[in-house]
């Protein structure tokens, strides 16, 4: 965030380059930072700096609010927007966020990312070429457990950094084998991703107690590997949860136009065989493009 926020309040840091330094402000905390730490500066000289600050929200282009009431930009608080969280509803609203008067407009949003980008571009143009989605036909998924463990589950928040200059990264076991490496850039955010036994179970479990609160019908879709968690699924199974189990293996590959993707190269469901489930004999495949 803070590229963003120096960039957009350009004039504002420019200015008060040294009372920010004195202070200690991070500008990837964001503007709520710069708030928080001017409170204990002289009245007139935090007035200035505010006056500074609204300046720009007026003369820049408006901000995408968290909440228009409080005055709350997208540009406060680095965790308060959340892509998965955000994106969905301004796809359903026909491409309108919130703006500081409480009003929906058109929004433009920018997503530095190379993963989420191209999903979200590609979802944005079936909506303009087939309409919006509609739950009571496409049904829906639920949001779950996604902080299970420090997200360990799919990654780690405790190992995303700041790349401090140009250089390599490199994964390395014990041994000294490195297992994969990336070339980096200053500034680049890099994240450590990982899966560990204990955080994929804790998703699993919440999972599973969301089922059956609710009475949703749930497919679990886990790596072959992974096919050693009979026990939640067996006691829902007895309450009457609607679960489909399905464990399989992964493979990349080079799509239409050079497009990478992965596929499933073997799938087989489980269902309940008496008291314990069993492999079902059906082998099918599953294709995502990225």
């Amino acid at each position: 965030m803070g590229r963003q926020l120096k960039c957009f309040f350009a004039d504002v840091f420019d200015k008060h380059t040294a009372v920010f330094e004195e202070l200690g402000v991070n500008p990837d905390n964001g503007l709520g930072d710069v708030y928080a730490r001017i409170q204990n500066l002289q009245e007139e000289q935090r007035q200035e700096i505010e006056t500074d600050i609204q300046t720009c929200l007026e003369v820049q282009a408006d901000l995408y609010m968290v909440n228009s009431d409080k005055g709350i930009t997208n540009l406060h608080v680095p965790s308060n927007v959340i892509i998965d969280a955000s994106l969905p509803p301004i796809i359903r609203d026909g491409g309108k966020a919130w703006g500081s008067d409480g009003k929906a407009h058109d929004v433009k949003a920018v997503i530095p990312d190379a993963s989420y980008a191209g999903i979200y571009d590609e979802t944005v143009k079936f909506c303009i070429e087939n309409g919006a989605f509609d739950p009571a036909t496409m049904g829906s998924v639920a949001n779950v457990g996604l902080m299970a463990g420090k997200a360990e589950e799919y990654g780690s928040h405790d190992q995303t950094f700041k790349v401090p200059e140009n250089g390599t990264i490199r994964v390395v076991d014990t041994e000294g084998v490195t297992l994969h490496e990336h070339s980096v850039e200053e500034g680049d955010i890099w994240r450590m991703c990982q899966a560990r036994d204990a955080p994929v179970r804790n998703w699993v479990e919440l999972s599973v107690e969301r089922v059956k609160a609710t009475g949703s019908p749930a497919v679990f879709w886990l790596d072959i590997e992974r096919d050693c968690y009979p026990d939640e699924f067996d006691d829902a199974l007895e309450e009457g949860a609607k679960i489909e189990y399905l464990v399989g293996t992964l493979e990349v590959f080079e799509g239409e136009n050079g497009v990478r993707g992965v596929r499933c190269a073997k799938m087989v469901k489980k269902e309940k065989r008496g008291r314990r489930m069993g492999f079902k004999d059906s082998v099918f495949s599953i294709q995502a493009y990225r």
